[in-house]
């Protein structure tokens, strides 16, 4: 794939399995998806620590009356979740810099097939957003005339925004989603994805592959994009030491095993779908264990980028929290 244009059928494949559901403007992923809320909750001292370190790093520091300051937001879906955020990197930046009028750029990217319309309702004040902790957030563009949003819709795994333009960029919940569908499933009867220890490891393997040259891309196109001293915090879904992942941790059951059972029984239960399509099915995401988020930066293939720490959280899923509580 050209990580420039990322138009050839593959792309374009990957985008078509990851559209965008709900009615365009409704802003629908940021009113069901609780979970990514506390996601961005748990990671927001991280992105404030960057947003300063950025500040005192880049070319902010010396010419803060005039300097622009771009926090470039990589996989934002409908731009809600991340609008609280926002606001307090924005808040954030003023007060370090010591110009209350400090010039922000705030830079959105998805796939060309994003739900955009909620990104500038939600990006400009125009549509408020309600967190999972129920406050309402509305963004720091609103009435400001020194706040300035733009969107790309690239695809991550190429360069989105000009080289050396981005002071902070983050990500959350998103880099687990390739270029494109390795297939590594496609009919396979004991699992839908890789993550599952039913998953056959040639088909794990080949899955990982894809994996690998993706996280690549994204980090060679993330280090062309970021100016000297910038920051980039991924936030992503990820296979712990425990063998954790999105779905199966220490309570309850593996969610991947509950998809198939549910899509295999609209076959065996209900004929809705042949045996072909029950055993198709396999997610073209891949969860990176933190020795293949670190390899290329270990092996010389990233140069000019440093990994400064990587932590693991769990964070639990508020409808079974919800539910288990009675509420």
């Amino acid at each position: 794939m050209d990580s420039k244009v990322g138009a050839d059928a593959s792309s374009v494949k990957a985008h078509q399995c990851h559209a965008p559901v709900g009615e365009d403007g409704a802003g629908y992923y940021s009113a069901v998806t609780k979970g990514c809320f506390d996601v961005l909750k748990a990671a927001t001292p991280r992105c404030l620590t960057a947003c300063e370190e950025a500040l005192h790093s880049t070319s902010v520091a010396q010419h803060p009356r005039s300097e622009l300051f771009t926090i470039a937001d990589y996989g934002t879906a409908d731009a809600g979740t991340s609008l609280k955020l926002m606001r307090e990197l924005v808040e954030l930046a003023r007060a370090k810099s010591g110009n209350p009028n400090l010039e922000i750029h705030l830079a959105y990217e998805d796939q060309p097939l994003n739900e955009w319309k909620s990104v500038f309702q939600h990006a400009s004040g125009a549509k408020s957003v309600t967190t999972a902790d129920g406050e309402v957030v509305v963004s720091p563009a609103l009435d400001d005339e020194n706040i300035f949003v733009t969107a790309s819709g690239t695809g991550f795994h190429g360069q989105c925004f000009p080289s050396k333009s981005v002071d902070l960029g983050v990500s959350f919940t998103a880099m687990h989603w390739l270029s494109c569908d390795p297939g590594s499933l496609v009919g396979c009867a004991d699992a839908c994805h890789t993550a599952q220890s039913e998953c056959p490891p040639a088909a794990r393997a080949h899955h990982a592959r894809q994996a690998a040259a993706d996280w690549l891309k994204i980090m060679r196109a993330r280090s062309k994009e970021l100016k000297s001293g910038g920051r980039f915090v991924a936030v992503n879904f990820c296979v712990s030491p425990e063998g954790y992942y999105l779905g199966r941790t220490d309570e309850g059951k593996s969610m991947y095993h509950t998809f198939q059972a549910v899509w295999r029984s609209l076959h065996t239960a209900h004929g809705i779908i042949t045996e072909e399509e029950a055993n198709a099915l396999s997610f073209p995401n891949y969860y990176r264990t933190e020795a293949e988020l670190r390899a290329p930066f270990e092996d010389g293939s990233i140069s000019d980028l440093v990994v400064e720490s990587i932590e693991y959280r769990t964070v639990r899923c508020p409808f079974r929290e919800a539910w288990t509580c009675g509420s």
